[in-house]
């Protein structure tokens, strides 16, 4: 019994030497593969589109959020409603200097990256400005209901 578990151990042994020539046997073959995978990747990566979408609904808020503006909008002095801050916000996006604000915020755009704070101000308004803001398609979310 003896004798078998040693046959056993003796098949199932891995010859490293073998091993290595057969992969030397093969090496332009993996080397062919590996240029084509390098090629093919930088490929795809250069070739492919850096645009990308998002997209967010913005709609008025419910009135019970209302009622927490109702006693501003009772002093008669702006007419504070759902609908007017819905459109003081979209006017603030519109403007650009939100979006500048939240990039600077996030450190979307870095100012490690930048020699002087004109060149980091034009990036900043640059990435902001080239945030394109759609109007809503749904028939309008502006009016209230």
């Amino acid at each position: 019994m003896d004798e078998q578990t040693g046959n056993l151990a003796g098949q199932n042994e891995i010859d490293l030497r073998q091993l290595i020539l057969s992969i030397w046997d093969g090496k332009w073959l993996i080397s062919r593969v590996t240029v084509l995978a390098l090629l093919l990747g930088s490929g795809f990566a250069f070739t492919s589109p850096t645009n990308f979408s998002a997209g967010m609904e913005i709609q008025p808020m419910s009135v019970f959020d209302e009622d927490a503006y109702r006693s501003v909008a009772e002093l008669d002095l702006l007419p504070i409603n759902r609908d007017v801050i819905l459109s003081d916000f979209i006017e603030r996006l519109l403007d650009g200097d939100l979006l500048k604000q939240a990039m600077q915020q996030t450190g979307y755009v870095s100012r490690d990256a930048f020699q002087s704070d004109a060149d980091y101000q034009k990036a900043l308004r640059r990435a902001a400005f080239g945030i394109r803001l759609f109007p809503p398609t749904a028939p309008s979310l502006l009016s209230s209901t």
